[in-house]
């Protein structure tokens, strides 16, 4: 859902989001751009989490799994660092960027539970949960 809104924005709330933007060497059109593909990344990846889902539903990916989940674990414990620096640095509204990058590394933790859950179901032959 977040992917389809980041789309929308986008293209339609390019303007917008330039507005809230400190000024910027580039224009609306690559702000906007930027949010559309930001939000085509999104839609992809929420695809791909439900398809990783549904398959080890029926035991046939596990290995997917853990292989997504483990990199969605390093991204989002990266991306909760940075929030937390630059939140630390004065480089961005530390009232927002605290508790958004507290939240990311609950879900680093998150997912890193989840692929060594899924990890040592299968290594032990039980790969449903």
């Amino acid at each position: 859902m977040g992917g389809a809104v980041a789309v929308g924005l986008g293209i339609w709330g390019a303007g917008w989001l330039y507005g809230l933007l400190p000024p910027l060497i580039i224009d609306r059109s690559a702000v906007g751009g930027a949010a559309t593909a930001s939000g085509v990344a999104l839609l992809i990846l929420g695809i791909g989490h439900l398809a990783a889902a549904a398959l080890t539903l029926r035991a046939i990916a596990a290995t997917a799994v853990v292989g997504l989940t483990a990199v969605m674990a390093a991204l989002s414990l990266g991306w909760g660092v940075a929030a937390v620096v630059s939140a630390a640095s004065g480089s961005g509204p530390a009232a927002l960027l605290l508790p958004g990058g507290i939240v990311l590394v609950g879900v680093a933790v998150g997912y890193a539970w989840t692929a060594r859950l899924v990890a040592v179901r299968r290594a032990r032959g039980r790969p449903r949960s």
